[in-house]
């Protein structure tokens, strides 16, 4: 009895595991084909169910900075949400996802002094 208990929980485990990374690739395949919103909301779900999972991290604060149409709002939100999740051990994604973010950064600055240094004749 106690073996087909062990069996069944490691079946179970199995699948949860197997459906938890079908749904990292089904967010990742919404941000390729340019689905931020579908894509947001899929790491979101799986940030709220594991927040400590780097991974769906990385992928939340991705779907925030990729949009075309991206506002300091979303810049703003992704730079929070990576810096509120430091403390998670081998965040490795985490700090790629910050210089991203720092490197948005930036280049909106030095764009803008760009445009006030040539219009200031």
């Amino acid at each position: 009895m106690n073996k087909l208990k062990i069996g069944l929980m490691a079946i179970a485990l199995l699948v949860l595991n197997t459906a938890f990374a079908q749904t990292i690739e089904m967010g990742k395949q919404q941000v390729y084909y340019e689905r931020y919103k579908s894509a947001k909301e899929t790491f979101q779900k799986l940030v709220a169910a594991n927040p400590n999972d780097d991974v769906a991290i990385y992928w939340l604060g991705q779907s925030m900075i990729l949009s075309d149409d991206v506002t300091s709002k979303d810049i703003a939100a992704a730079k929070a949400l990576y810096q509120s999740k430091l403390a998670i051990p081998n965040n490795f994604l985490i700090m790629v996802g910050i210089g991203q973010v720092m490197d948005i950064e930036k280049r909106n600055l030095q764009i803008n002094q760009d445009f006030f240094n040539y219009y200031a004749i």
